[in-house]
């Protein structure tokens, strides 16, 4: 009977601690944040970042925390290769204010966590919102493109969280405070090639504007990882191309690599998304900069500058037996010296073949698919343009 009772009493003991663990557990569960739902294949590849409890004033060493859910509703695997933020600011009055929205970004430090639920110990952004901004009208904010050995790959029908804290700078200056934000966090997938769900493979590129002449090209290049869109599920083929935005392709073009001994020449800012193309481009002296360590990340590149870089970075894969052709363009007494062998070495190889109006206008600045195209032909990739499974995209 003695031994019953001690065994009743340990028994009681362990429920005890038991019931102890399961409540403080369930307390830990209870204290997550919402999850934030983003359906990927579903055209909803963004979601608020704050929810209502955190929506409202702002003021140095508040901190809001939260988690999203991103589920993979393609019939293929993704990999998730960018992540970024739209963000409106406005202060009491509703005033909108590029330099002070600028600072306020700067300001709100920004950490994303990768995990399950409720355990995150993977960090793959420790910034700021600055350094994830995107604004399709500014050349400048392109997102955050992780490095990489940081991707993240999703299985079709499955899904990751990822945590996320945001604190303003307790040295934040008081023209901060008082100011409301809404901010939208964005994914930005590649899909990957294997079974579609119908037998044969899949490729799902989600652009809103490829019916473009140079369409064959662009897909080509995004089945290869050459170019990427932008957050918006945008080409945008007919804008002008930055000086950081052809680092990019000629980085991705080539897989260059960035020595970890290379010192950065420039004193101006390198966007974080094109820091690596830059700096490796540069190494290979592929890309010059400008006169006072300058490298112009945002300014646009002509013409003739492109063909430049791009002859310069692919010149291995060139012939040199084509010496009799000529420039035949009829502004050739355009071109700038220094360009004049880059452009004649395009010309040899039928890299280049100018408008109908046999002009080449050297410095006009040019387009993204203009470019697309060229590199595309460096590149020897124009053997694909009827592969089967691009057919009709």
């Amino acid at each position: 009977m003695i031994v019953s009772k001690k065994i009743s009493f340990i028994l009681l003991i362990i429920a005890a601690c038991l019931l102890t663990v399961f409540s403080v557990a369930g307390s830990l569960f209870a204290s997550q944040k919402p999850v934030a739902e983003i359906y990927l294949g579903e055209d909803k590849a963004s979601t608020p970042m704050f929810k209502e409890e955190y929506d409202g004033l702002w003021y140095p060493g508040k901190t809001a925390k939260g988690t999203f859910r991103i589920h993979n509703r393609h019939p293929f695997d993704v990999q998730i290769e960018q992540l970024s933020l739209n963000m409106e600011l406005e202060n009491s009055v509703g005033n909108q204010d590029k330099e002070l929205r600028d600072n306020y970004a700067k300001n709100m430090l920004l950490k994303i966590r990768k995990g399950s639920l409720p355990v995150f110990n993977k960090t793959i952004y420790d910034g700021n919102f600055y350094g994830m901004l995107y604004d399709g009208q500014e050349s400048e904010f392109h997102g955050f493109t992780l490095p990489k050995n940081q991707r993240i790959t999703i299985k079709r029908g499955d899904s990751i969280d990822l945590e996320y804290t945001v604190q303003m700078d307790e040295n934040a200056g008081n023209e901060l405070q008082g100011l409301i934000a809404v901010v939208d966090f964005n994914v930005r997938i590649f899909g990957s090639e294997g079974d579609n769900g119908n037998g044969g493979k899949g490729h799902h590129w989600e652009y809103r504007d490829l019916d473009h002449w140079a369409h064959d090209c662009i897909i080509t290049l995004l089945k290869h990882g050459v170019i990427t869109g932008y957050p918006d599920n945008t080409i945008r083929p007919n804008n002008h191309i930055t000086r950081a935005e052809a680092a990019s392709i000629v980085y991705k073009g080539l897989r260059l690599e960035l020595s970890s001994s290379y010192t950065n020449p420039y004193v101006d800012n390198l966007p974080e998304w094109a820091r690596n193309a830059i700096l490796s481009n540069s190494e290979k002296g592929i890309f010059v900069g400008y006169p006072q360590n300058l490298f112009k990340a945002n300014q646009y590149i002509t013409r003739e500058e492109m063909t430049c870089i791009l002859i310069k970075a692919f010149e291995h894969k060139l012939d040199d037996s084509k010496e009799n052709i000529e420039i035949t363009f009829v502004d050739k007494d355009q071109i700038s010296p220094w360009a004049e062998k880059f452009v004649l070495k395009a010309v040899q190889n039928d890299i280049l073949s100018g408008y109908p109006d046999k002009t080449y206008k050297p410095r006009d600045n040019i387009t993204r698919a203009e470019a697309f195209t060229i590199i595309c032909k460096l590149l020897g990739y124009h053997n694909e343009h009827t592969d089967e499974v691009y057919q009709g995209e």
